[in-house]
């Protein structure tokens, strides 16, 4: 996905596939290990990364895949969804950080 939002189409190396994976469980496995609270911090990545996956990353994705072929409305319901995306996002966020 993000290849395709960065604009340079390239294949990935295994070896690069692998860091990027271990790396990740890895870090994700310390991080469980040693938060005593790790809810806040789910919390927080949930409301995050849902307006993310939800929203934003799905109207790049509409914008990348018409390639300079969108119309005026097709671009105001790109920028709602952005918008939107980041207002629910931040109100996520905010809803989390209240309740601690």
């Amino acid at each position: 996905t993000w290849v395709m939002l960065l604009g340079r189409p390239q294949l990935e190396s295994l070896r690069w596939h692998l860091v990027e994976t271990v790396s990740l469980a890895t870090s994700i496995l310390i991080v469980a290990l040693y938060v005593p609270k790790i809810n806040i911090v789910f919390q927080l990545l949930g409301s995050v990364c849902s307006s993310l996956l939800c929203f934003i990353i799905p109207a790049f994705l509409g914008y990348r895949a018409g390639s300079g072929r969108v119309s005026l409305l097709h671009m105001a319901g790109i920028w709602c969804l952005v918008v939107l995306g980041c207002i629910i996002g931040v109100l996520g966020t905010a809803v989390t950080i209240a309740t601690m």
